[in-house]
């Protein structure tokens, strides 16, 4: 009769023994997981700033060199204002560089990329401000174009960054 009892009693205290381990291992994954979507969604903060930032420098650029060609009355005010917000630009593109140094090393596998194309975009883009100041002119698609490649590479190491390669199909 006693025996009857002891079966149920021993499969309720494991049972309750099972549950309480799933809910340890439970809550331990949901804080990886805050951590992961976390440093996840400040990584692709800082790339957007990046891409935010390099589109800065491009288009006011092209609007200094178009200052300088039209020579309306305060050009010379007005160009100089412009290239000093394409030099404050410049300066924050490389404290979001160092940002970025520091996020992608959370993307073990694609991280690299990042920094590579990150440092390849901010290369053309010193180039661009060069050739715009010597000849008044320059040729923006290498930018677009690594910036499409930097912005392929941000994708794969975000979804790195949040364990979501398995998987993951790069379009």
């Amino acid at each position: 009769m006693f025996y009857h009892f002891l079966t149920p009693l021993i499969v309720l205290i494991l049972g309750i023994a099972i549950n309480r381990k799933l809910e340890i291992a439970k809550t331990a994954l949901s804080k990886e997981k805050d951590w992961q979507n976390w440093w996840a969604s400040e990584f692709l903060r800082v790339c957007r700033d990046y891409n935010s930032c390099i589109t800065d420098i491009v288009v006011g650029l092209y609007q200094w060199a178009q200052i300088q060609e039209e020579k309306l009355p305060g050009w010379e005010d007005e160009a100089e204002k412009k290239l000093n917000s394409v030099r404050q630009a410049m300066r924050e593109l490389q404290r979001l560089e160092w940002e970025i140094q520091n996020y992608a090393r959370f993307a073990h596998n694609h991280g690299d990329s990042v920094l590579k194309n990150a440092d390849n975009l901010f290369k053309l883009t010193a180039e661009l401000i060069d050739k715009l100041k010597r000849e008044k002119r320059g040729n923006v698609e290498p930018i677009r174009q690594a910036q499409f490649e930097f912005n392929q590479a941000v994708r794969l190491a975000h979804a790195e960054i949040l364990g979501l390669l398995r998987g993951f199909v790069n379009r």
